[in-house]
């Protein structure tokens, strides 16, 4: 993996840490060393890496100190001693690497306690590298603490984390402390060049500077990319290349509610075997390009900025926005979506119904699905009789709740007991609901039900819906109230 093979085994090879390369080479060169350190940033930038050269130089044998000010080395390990080689090669028996992820009870760090005290077996020092430190229980924790306040003279540490803020403060407090930071584009752009330089490898400055803007701050990621497409698996890497061309025509199929266009278009994307999510994520950085552009951010990627895209032109910043918050939606859906087009699918036509340009006119010809007919007087009576031969529990349950809305899709109903609700909205009720509701206007219904926070009483007893005294109900009445009338016809 180019990500083991191109990692730096000198200090001078590290790029962009020249604070921490400063601070850690200067103390080497001076013979003060901190016997314990906290590294922490985002994953694959360097503090492993760090860590391990660190090591290096504790236990080299020839280590090359420089007094050069204008350098930030002042200490490098000699890389050709039979220390420096072993660990390198991942064999030096001094050098104890730890991951806190998998090895995080009281009982791991009390075996490093009863193995710190002995002396080293090959070289000066020995380095423990504890990985991922924030995972360590409470107790390992305080136990690590204690290691930490007095350890043995020839005993280094050095904390790495990508999570700071959960590793108790007092373990920080008595460590050298150094933040790595996601390196830029430039920075990542020149380890990748260096890497297609060593592997005879032509590639365009432009496929540079994708790979470095896909790897979102991390050296391994972008390695590992530019690594696939040397070895010739250009199909996983081809969303990288690609122009923002469909982008723009998506965009102007929304500008003209031609959902079906825009559905058609997504379907080619995938059949022509283009990673989904990959898409999608490149989709969602094209529009927030347009929308920080729209509103008038500057520095902004130029990457996806085009003087000639009529999306760009046209488009409402508000659109625009609404677009970022629904694919980004769509995005996480994409894991548990039967069809893989489908959370796209529904994006497009969830953007377009809810009418996202009033100017724009949608038709039932243009979205080529049926347009539900929104009705103020939904037939409720009629669904609570359509589900009683389903299940009278449920018709029951129906005629205590009350219509509050229906828009064409969904149909909201009013419960007074919790335990109504939760009948109503329990998965097999629901489907019959639904889909007696369905047939009764002729297109998909979903349903809803809010809890009431009046008191039943106060709904319900009044002079509309009580009978009068003088009036009672008979018992065959009140047997089919409860039980439905073809249990009332058997008790007669």
């Amino acid at each position: 993996m180019f990500y083991t093979e191109y990692r730096p085994q000198k200090f001078s090879e590290l790029i962009g840490a020249d604070h921490i390369v400063s601070a850690i080479t200067g103390a080497l060169a001076k013979g003060l060393p901190a016997h314990a350190y906290f590294f922490y940033g985002s994953r694959g930038i360097g503090k492993t890496t760090t860590a391990r050269l660190l090591a290096k130089a504790l236990n080299c044998d020839a280590p090359v100190i420089s007094s050069n000010s204008s350098s930030s080395v002042s200490f490098e390990p000699c890389g050709k001693c039979q220390s420096c080689l072993s660990v390198r090669n991942g064999n030096h028996l001094d050098l104890i690497e730890i991951d806190a992820a998998s090895n995080r009870g009281i009982e791991n760090i009390r075996d490093i306690k009863e193995n710190v005290v002995l002396s080293p077996s090959m070289g000066k020092n020995k380095v423990y590298i504890i990985d991922e430190v924030h995972m360590l229980t409470l107790e390992a924790s305080n136990a690590l603490l204690k290691l930490l306040e007095e350890p043995p003279t020839h005993a280094y540490f050095i904390l790495c984390t990508t999570n700071p803020e959960k590793v108790i403060e007092t373990i920080k407090s008595r460590c050298q402390q150094f933040q790595f930071k996601r390196p830029t584009i430039d920075e990542l752009k020149q380890k990748l060049l260096l890497i297609a330089k060593d592997k005879n490898f032509e590639i365009a400055e432009e496929q540079i500077q994708k790979i470095s803007k896909s790897a979102k701050g991390a050296y391994r990621e972008a390695e590992t990319i530019l690594e696939q497409l040397i070895n010739g698996n250009s199909g996983v890497v081809s969303d990288l290349f690609e122009t923002n061309s469909d982008y723009k025509y998506l965009g102007e199929m929304i500008l003209r509610s031609d959902v079906a266009s825009a559905i058609e278009h997504i379907n080619k994307v995938y059949l022509d075997g283009r990673n989904l999510d990959v898409w999608t994520e490149k989709y969602i950085s094209y529009l927030r390009s347009l929308l920080l552009s729209k509103v008038g951010v500057k520095n902004v990627s130029n990457e996806f900025i085009d003087q000639d895209d009529e999306f760009m032109k046209e488009a409402s910043a508000q659109l625009i926005q609404k677009m970022v918050k629904r694919f980004t939606q769509a995005l996480f859906e994409f894991k548990t979506a039967i069809i893989p087009t489908l959370p796209l699918e529904m994006a497009l036509i969830d953007l377009l119904i809810e009418n996202i340009q009033p100017e724009k006119q949608i038709s039932s010809a243009s979205l080529k699905i049926p347009v539900p007919v929104v009705s103020k007087d939904f037939p409720y009576k009629d669904l609570i009789e359509a589900v009683k031969p389903h299940n009278h529990s449920i018709y029951l349950v129906l005629y205590s709740c009350d219509l509050d809305s229906f828009d064409g899709k969904y149909l909201t109903l009013t419960a007074y007991y919790s335990f109504h609700k939760e009948r109503v909205m329990s998965l097999k009720v629901k489907d019959i609901i639904q889909a007696e509701a369905e047939k009764l206007v002729g297109c998909p219904v979903v349903l809803k039900c809010d809890l009431s926070d009046k008191k039943p009483d106060a709904k319900k007893l009044t002079d509309k819906n009580v009978k009068s005294v003088k009036e009672p109900m008979d018992i065959e009445e009140v047997f089919e109230k409860v039980f439905g009338d073809d249990i009332a016809s058997k008790i007669k």
